[in-house]
């Protein structure tokens, strides 16, 4: 059983993903009454079964394509007849089954394919409304929901971390940069993260993000014009990633984050 955390009347679930006994991640989902944000991955059908024994989930937000959000949208829908809603650039991206790198099969496994229909500006249920903010970055598609009267600000993967050392080959760094300034323009929130959990200030901990991923930047360049290659600029910024580039055949990595870093500084392209 998963012991839900509440933060009144957000409820926070909570799975671990280990292999052979070893814990390797953590992710989670949000329930504010009959709406659930993400789904968890597909390797993990029983903990969704139990967020669904608070009661029919009549609203259905996934903030974005990857496994570990979308995994059990299929079977919620299926038990509680709710359509899944996703950006509109999510909707093509959930509808075939996706080819995943051996890794992110073994984590979290492969999700069905998926029929979803794209979110509007708003969400609403019979308490609450959302604003949905697109801010693209970790994925294209990825969306945060901002409920500007309760000052709640539900961010999916957007800030994971104060420091970010590892990136997916497809991950966007410019945009993410860009999707972080645009929320500390919002009024203080409560944060709401799918893997770190409940934060107090939403401001204090993009801030420090973002200033991280600009001094990260900074030396990157710096270190660029003094003619490093990609390897060395990541090993000189005391990025170890030997063993999760080939882990993942390439497809995560602090090269990745270095590179999505030195395109925003127009560096490279």
């Amino acid at each position: 059983m998963i012991e839900p955390q509440d933060f009144g009347p957000v409820r926070y679930y909570q799975v671990d993903r280990s292999i052979a006994g070893r814990h390797i991640i953590s992710t989670g989902v949000y329930r504010i009454g009959d709406l659930l944000i993400d789904t968890g991955p597909p390797r993990c059908p029983s903990f969704i079964r139990q967020v669904l024994e608070d009661g029919p989930v009549r609203h259905l937000v996934l903030t974005h394509h990857h496994e570990d959000h979308i995994g059990n949208a299929a079977l919620v829908a299926e038990r509680c007849g709710s359509t899944p809603r996703i950006h509109p650039l999510g909707v093509p991206l959930v509808a075939r089954a996706p080819t995943l790198p051996l890794y992110r099969r073994v984590v979290w496994g492969t999700p069905e394919p998926l029929r979803a229909r794209e979110l509007g500006e708003w969400v609403e249920t019979d308490r609450y409304r959302f604003r949905v903010i697109h801010t693209p970055g970790h994925a294209v598609d990825h969306v945060v929901l901002h409920e500007p009267d309760q000052d709640w600000l539900f961010c999916g993967d957007l800030y994971l971390a104060d420091r970010l050392r590892f990136a997916f080959s497809d991950e966007d760094v410019g945009a993410l940069i860009g999707s972080l300034r645009a929320l500390l323009a919002i009024s203080d929130c409560q944060m709401y993260c799918q893997h770190s959990g409940f934060h107090r200030g939403h401001q204090h901990r993009l801030g420090r993000k973002l200033d991280f991923l600009l001094g990260l930047r900074d030396r990157a360049v710096v270190h660029f014009e003094e003619g490093r290659t990609l390897g060395e600029i990541t090993r000189a910024l005391g990025i170890h990633d030997r063993f999760y580039r080939f882990v993942s055949g390439g497809d995560w990595s602090g090269r990745n984050l270095v590179r999505g870093l030195l395109r925003d500084a127009g560096k490279i392209h």
